[in-house]
């Protein structure tokens, strides 16, 4: 059996390296140098910029303060000579400016708040507003409260709001409660708005209802009676019903007067039983 001679093939070449082009780097061309002209435009650019003008402007202010500061603190110019005063009625101006007296401070130095609480401490002011202006003044706007009635123990007399709040000692043009057997108020106390209330509503009229020269009074331990010469006393009690009390009182009146009957009392405080004697 003859053999078959192997082909003569030409040897394999192993294969090239794939190559991976590189890349050159570019060479910089060097800055142009800046000229006059565009330097000095840059630099003006860069002045006028926001940021460079508020740090300019921010440090102007900053010195202009400062000078103010010092001298405001050494002019004597800038010391409180005068208080303007507005508003008050029950207290004097003099009351006012001697209870805050910021005369010979330094108007800088001046502290509102501290001057409102210590005003919104007397009775008679609701609240207050303090203010000082330049040069060397300050302006004081009050609110008061309305007195409504005078409250008169025969030693004294004292002015109350509708809320029976005692305002101030003195006396006004208005409703009287007289109260023989008190209490005392001092400005700042408090009684109950029972009597106040009564003597707006029927002090004004007195004379309408027979009781010319007449008044109100107050005792704690019946209440509120209307007085007046020649008339029989009128028991009103606490004022439960006040309108009923009034109309109930005109009645018994009317009554005494067309049967010519003389009384020393009319007590409508229970008007499920009124009666006179």
């Amino acid at each position: 059996m003859s053999r078959v001679a192997p082909l003569n093939r030409p040897p394999r070449r192993p294969s090239a390296k794939r190559r991976i082009p590189t890349m050159t780097p570019r060479t910089r061309t060097p800055a142009r140098p800046v000229r006059g002209p565009i330097l000095v435009a840059r630099i003006w650019h860069t002045l006028l910029s926001g940021w460079f003008l508020g740090k300019v402007t921010a440090a102007a202010l900053l010195g202009l303060c400062a000078w103010v500061l010092v001298e405001g603190a050494s002019s004597p110019a800038f010391i409180v000579s005068g208080v303007v005063i507005d508003g008050n009625e029950l207290m004097s101006q003099e009351e006012i400016r001697y209870a805050i007296s910021p005369e010979g401070l330094h108007v800088f130095a001046i502290r509102s708040g501290r001057y409102e609480r210590l005003l919104q401490s007397f009775p008679a002011i609701r609240s207050a507003h303090v203010r000082p202006t330049l040069p060397n003044h300050v302006v004081v706007v009050v609110e008061e409260r309305v007195p409504s009635v005078v409250w008169d123990t025969g030693n004294r007399q004292v002015l109350l709001d509708a809320d029976g709040l005692a305002l101030k000692d003195g006396t006004e043009p208005l409703p009287t409660v007289f109260a023989p057997e008190g209490p005392e108020l001092q400005p700042g106390g408090r009684i109950d708005r029972v009597p106040v209330r009564v003597a707006e509503s029927v002090g004004p009229r007195l004379d309408s209802l027979g009781l010319a020269g007449g008044r109100v009074e107050y005792r704690p331990s019946g209440g509120v009676s209307l007085v007046a010469p020649g008339a029989p006393r009128v028991n009103l009690g606490f004022g439960d019903d006040l309108d009923a009390q009034l109309t109930a009182y005109v009645t018994i009146r009317r009554h005494l007067e067309e049967t010519r009957t003389r009384a020393e009392l009319i007590d409508v405080r229970f008007l499920d039983r009124p009666y006179y004697r």
